[in-house]
């Protein structure tokens, strides 16, 4: 990361991962992102990115997978989004369940 940066290290990850998975993956990365970004707030980023992963392999069952980073009003923004099987309805309100919700 120290060398390619966040952006360019998530578009990496993102390609070892679709090779690995056979997922279909789309990376919009924003070309620019903050100088001010400290080394312990990009590793956070690119972790938290990494568990995403992590979960849409174990949990989807999903062929199709969209990556965006980008910078709005001054903040770092991670979205990703896939088309798997999502969370089942029972499980919405479960407090002991770790579904995201969009």
């Amino acid at each position: 990361m120290d060398n390619l940066g966040l952006g360019a290290t998530i578009e990496w990850q993102l390609e070892e991962f679709e090779k690995r998975n056979e997922i279909d993956c789309i990376a919009g990365i924003q070309d620019r992102l903050p100088d001010e970004l400290s080394k312990e707030k990009v590793t956070a980023i690119f972790r938290i990115f990494q568990e995403i992963l992590t979960n849409i392999s174990r949990h989807t069952k999903a062929k199709k997978v969209k990556v965006i980073l980008k910078t709005e009003n001054n903040k770092i923004k991670l979205f990703a989004s896939d088309n798997g099987k999502g969370i089942a309805k029972e499980n919405l309100d479960n407090k002991r369940s770790l579904g995201v919700l969009a």
